[in-house]
């Protein structure tokens, strides 16, 4: 019942959009919206979309027709080929009339009505800040790649050699860091260390994304001769596109995580036997 109200939440609200915004193409007579609208039995449309009004087509309709807050009255002229569709209104179908597809028609009250745009917009707003964390995080990871440029060799070919090692290291330093900022963050006053712990990490995971993306691009573009920034943009795309996966996104996010985590293990392995 929650999926079927989220769908039609989501549908709703982009006919609303729909219906708001006049597209360009309205003078070809894809939508028609008057305060009493008719459409004439010598008329042709390909779609019908009417916010708050009633409307009787007496004409052709080739893809659907769709009233929000209104009724429909489908003469016996009328022949729709698509969709039929009704959101807080009647319909009336006159013997004679052709419709093609299904008539749908939901009735909802103010609450329920309500509860779907509130559903609509959740999953709008969840949609559109996954969208912009993919942005930013491809672009990141581009600029994070020209930035390092031939610098970050050394490290791609310890991927390559090591990256199981690297990934069960980074698991294990991952698991303590986790319980060492969440222990932090329940002291209150640790949290500030706790955010200055989890810094490091992050950028690192910035990197290994970016070198990795490299790798990818490259496997990707081998037949071509790219510029870097390309190949760095292809491979980010398809490992960004590939976290959207429920489950298996998540699998990979982690994995590239554990593995960046395990790179920062060994520069500062490497930092400090320098020093010493």
């Amino acid at each position: 019942m929650f999926n079927r109200r989220l769908i039609l939440s989501f549908f709703l609200i982009f006919l609303i959009g729909a219906s708001i915004v006049k597209p360009t193409f309205a003078m070809d007579k894809n939508f028609l919206y008057k305060d009493k609208t008719v459409l004439p039995s010598n008329e042709r449309v390909d779609n019908v979309i009417i916010l708050g009004h009633n409307i009787d087509i007496k004409g052709k309709v080739d893809i659907s027709a769709i009233v929000i807050n209104g009724n429909m009255k489908i003469s016996k002229t009328a022949r729709i080929n698509g969709i039929v569709l009704v959101i807080n209104g009647n319909v009336v179908q006159e013997q004679g009339s052709y419709v093609k597809e299904n008539i749908l028609a939901f009735k909802f009250k103010d609450e329920t009505l309500n509860h779907l745009l509130i559903a609509a917009a959740l999953l709008l707003g969840n949609w559109l800040i996954h969208f912009v964390l993919s942005i930013l995080l491809v672009l990141l990871s581009v600029l994070i790649g020209l930035f390092l440029g031939d610098k970050g060799e050394y490290s791609g070919d310890r991927i390559k050699k090591e990256s199981g090692r690297l990934i069960l290291t980074g698991a294990i330093a991952s698991l303590i860091l986790v319980g060492i900022i969440l222990l932090l963050i329940f002291t209150v006053i640790g949290i500030p260390i706790a955010i200055i712990l989890s810094i490091p990490p992050i950028i690192f995971f910035l990197i290994g994304l970016s070198l990795l993306s490299r790798m990818v691009g490259e496997k990707l573009l081998s037949n071509l001769n790219p510029a870097k920034w390309v190949i760095s943009l292809t491979g980010s795309f398809v490992l960004v596109s590939i976290f959207n996966f429920p489950f298996f996104g998540w699998i990979v996010f982690l994995c590239i995580f554990w593995l960046s985590s395990g790179l920062l293990l060994i520069w500062v392995k490497t930092k400090w036997f320098r020093k010493r």
